[in-house]
C-alpha cells in the first residue's frame, strides 16, 4: 500500500527521507515499519498498537492484508481499539494481571 506514495515522489525509491525517516508523517512511518516486518515473513508477528498512527482507510487496508496472510504466520495484535477485534480469531483481555479469553 506504499507503492502509490513512492511513485508520487520525484526520485521514487531513491528519495532521501532523512535520519529515521524525519521527513515522513507518523502514518507513513508506521506503514513502512509494518511493510518491513511483513517483508521478512516472520513465523510470529507481534503488533503493539501498530495502527494507532494510521487513518481509518489505511488501518482497514493493513488489517485486511493481515487477515489474508494470517494462515502463514501467527499474528498477535495488542490494541485498545475495539474495532480491530473483528479481525481477530481469538480475543484476550488482561485485567488485574490475569489473562482471559473473551467470547466474540
Amino acid at each position: 500500500k506504499l507503492l502509490d506514495y513512492i511513485n508520487s515522489l520525484q526520485d521514487g525509491l531513491n528519495t532521501i527521507i532523512g535520519e529515521s525517516g524525519i521527513s515522513l508523517s507518523g502514518g507513513l512511518k508506521q506503514r513502512l515499519i509494518i511493510a518491513r516486518s511483513l517483508f521478512r515473513k516472520p513465523k510470529i508477528l507481534i503488533m503493539d498498537e501498530a495502527t494507532n498512527s494510521l487513518d481509518m482507510e489505511n488501518e482497514k487496508s493493513i488489517m485486511e492484508i493481515l487477515n489474508l496472510i494470517k494462515n502463514d504466520m501467527i499474528v498477535l495484535l495488542v490494541t485498545h481499539q475495539k474495532n480491530l477485534l473483528d479481525y481477530c480469531d481469538k480475543v484476550y483481555i488482561l485485567k488485574d494481571n490475569n489473562l482471559a479469553e473473551v467470547e466474540k
